[in-house]
């Protein structure tokens, strides 16, 4: 009797766990991947309040914030959630995009070097056509606008290595300018959010 007892307690205690079960974390991803971002949130949120101190559940509700135009609110998860244990490349991924949406290039730039030196070859899990060649570029015209002309050519030349310009010329900074529009251009022509993210 008493064995039953404890085999009927465990399998209660398994079969109610909370919200922030990884099981909450996959349905957000799974929600996020069918394009249903409020859903996403949903569950997302319900699962932060759960367990407030899980990297993986803040990055995944930065990303389904951001992909609906929630920025402030999307750089406070990754910001929260890259004070907690493991952040993941994917977090600074999307709090990249999202400083420089919110046009602090220098911090967007100190969240790519965070990925780079977590996973220098990333392609986002949750959206494959989004890729470390995208960070470049997004790296590039951080530099650029930071007035950071060489820094934002060797940023392009990872993507395309047969550029060339002198930027200390206004001739070369328009030339730097034109190669990111470009292939800014290409690649938001592979991810549709990209021009967003941008």
């Amino acid at each position: 009797m008493k064995r039953s007892l404890m085999v009927i307690c465990f399998f209660y205690l398994t079969g109610c766990s909370g919200s922030d079960s990884p099981s909450a974390l996959e349905k957000g991803w799974d929600a996020f991947s069918a394009g249903n971002y409020a859903e996403a949130i949903t569950i997302l949120t319900e699962a932060k309040n759960d367990n407030p101190q899980n990297a993986e559940i803040r990055a995944a509700l930065g990303w389904a914030l951001m992909r609906t135009d929630q920025l402030q609110s999307a750089e406070s998860e990754f910001d929260a959630g890259a004070q907690l244990a493991n952040p993941s490349a994917d977090l600074f991924a999307g709090w990249a995009f999202v400083l420089n949406a919110l046009k602090d290039h220098a911090a967007s730039n100190e969240s790519i070097a965070e990925l780079t030196a977590l996973d220098p070859n990333w392609i986002f899990t949750y959206d494959q056509k989004l890729t470390y060649q995208d960070l470049m570029i997004l790296k590039a015209e951080n530099h650029f606008l930071l007035g950071e002309f060489q820094s934002a050519l060797a940023a392009v030349m990872t993507v395309n290595s047969s550029f060339s310009a002198d930027v200390a010329t206004d001739e070369g900074r328009g030339q730097l300018a034109a190669e990111i529009e470009r292939l800014r251009g290409d690649f938001s022509k592979q991810l549709k959010h990209l021009n967003y993210l941008f």
